[in-house]
């Protein structure tokens, strides 16, 4: 009796809703939309995602230009061995503007042009008397430095880049991976509260008709015409049918707990209707890179990646040997114009060519590092094979899983169609006399088999063609 008046309680509770909220529906993309603004862990991979993927082409600063300002003024008082000669105070003032860059060959060039300004006071010997008030050395110049070993023609710039960029990469992939994974997951969940108020449909019928069947059989066995184990087979099976419907109702309260969740809210009640989810076009394509998902992309960038640090680490031991040079181009002279033009005239270059050599002497410890950077990208190109490999397998899989649930589908529905016309046809022969109670509820029992096979069946297909989003050639 309990139980009768929870059910009871429950399909009031139910109907009202029903009532209530009768124009009130809902689709797959709506619900999704409303996912998307108030879910906290998908705003977050979005935000993440889309910032990786803004600094996945950072490695390319390394080799743009650069502008480089210094503005500097020094005053020197310290008392010297010499004062006629250095005198009591020197100041200097320097200003220079600059362009840098670093090329994928290995060249680093700067343009400069720089303005000095020198003063020395109380010195008798320093200077002849025109330069007694101070005087300006101004020019452009040219550096030039050629990398012949350590980052010979750039390898070590452009691993560096590689490294930074895959890196990024790999970031915006793992992000966007687990922003899809809470799409699919609304998805799945969607799809379960739709599947599990069907069932849960199914349960009500079947239980109305064993209700039936109940008082039917109760009837005759008043009136002297039935036998009692024929109604108590009845109400034993409308017994099964409450507990079955109970179950579904807590199954239903549960999907509408995640359902709710998802999009922010707390609460066992969803009080839209929801519209049944259409079933993706389903496209086999054979495996192929075009199909890996971000996962696996995202391992192919870290290995990518983990190959540009070994190689930055062998660059970082190896020995430097740079060619450089510089030619400046100066003047100078107590008024500032003039000694701007003065250096544009080449009249006085000053120019220098050399050659840098530094060796590590660790030669043991150096090697055993580069070692150990190559053994570690080795095991990242592994890893990534691995995954790919497992992914290609899990993909087929998928694939023979989507044709397999599509056959039974086709099939279940069939079989459904014809557990309900056999279930009918029983029942109408029970009520001339031609049948026994046992032959129509295992009738019943059938058709009720037949639609919850069907049910989970097609809940299993959606579910595995939402999968397929994670493979991005479909």
């Amino acid at each position: 009796m309990r139980i009768n008046k929870l059910i009871k309680i429950q399909l009031m509770m139910l109907g009202f809703a029903s009532v209530s909220f009768a124009q009130q529906k809902i689709n797959l993309d709506t619900y999704l939309e409303q996912v998307k603004k108030n879910n906290p862990a998908f705003k977050a991979t979005q935000d993440a995602s889309e910032g990786a993927k803004l600094r996945a082409t950072e490695g390319t600063l390394l080799i743009l230009p650069q502008l480089e300002v210094v503005a500097q003024k020094s005053v020197d008082q310290t008392e010297g061995t010499n004062p006629s000669a250095s005198g009591t105070k020197s100041t200097n003032e320097a200003y220079s503007v600059s362009l840098l860059q670093n090329t994928p060959i290995g060249l680093k060039g700067k343009l400069s042009y720089s303005q000095n300004y020198y003063l020395i006071e109380n010195a008798a010997l320093s200077y002849p008397a025109p330069y007694d008030d101070g005087f300006y050395r101004t020019g452009p110049s040219i550096e030039l430095t050629q990398s012949l070993w350590k980052n010979f023609f750039g390898s070590e710039v452009r691993a560096q880049r590689t490294q930074i960029n895959a890196a990024a990469q790999a970031a915006q992939y793992m992000e966007r991976a687990k922003n899809l994974g809470v799409i699919i997951e609304a998805q799945n969940t969607y799809h379960n509260l739709y599947f599990t108020k069907k069932t849960v449909a199914a349960f009500k019928e079947s239980m109305g008709v064993a209700e039936k069947l109940r008082g039917w059989s109760k009837k005759r066995l008043d009136q002297g015409l039935g036998e009692s184990s024929d109604y108590y087979q009845t109400k034993a099976a409308y017994e099964l049918r409450e507990l079955e419907y109970l179950n579904a109702l807590d199954a239903e309260k549960a999907a509408a707990r995640a359902f709710n969740s998802l999009k922010g809210e707390n609460s066992e009640t969803v009080t839209e209707l929801l519209d049944a989810p259409t079933l993706p076009v389903f496209n086999k394509k054979n495996f192929s890179e075009q199909t890996w998902s971000d996962e696996v992309r995202a391992a192919s960038k870290q290995a990518e990646a983990a190959k540009a640090t070994s190689l930055l680490g062998k660059e970082r031991n190896r020995p430097t040997l740079d060619l450089y040079g510089k030619y400046a181009w100066t003047g100078l002279d107590v008024d500032k114009d003039e000694a701007k033009d003065e250096s544009m005239a080449d009249n006085h270059p000053v120019y220098s060519v050399g050659v840098k050599f530094v060796m590590p002497l660790a030669f043991g410890k150096s090697s055993d590092v580069i070692e150990g950077y190559k053994l570690e990208a080795q095991a990242a190109d592994l890893a990534f094979r691995r995954k790919a490999q497992e992914q290609e397998r899990d993909y087929n899989n998928l694939i023979a899983k989507i044709e397999n649930a599509n056959l039974r589908l086709k099939l279940v529905s069939t079989l459904e169609e014809s557990q309900r016309i056999k279930s009918q046809t029983e029942r109408k022969r029970h009520d001339r006399g031609r049948t026994t109670f046992f032959q129509v509820l295992q009738f019943e029992q059938d058709y009720l088999t037949a639609q919850l096979t069907k049910i989970k069946t097609e809940a299993e297909l959606n579910t595995l063609l939402t999968q397929l989003q994670q493979y991005r050639g479909e």
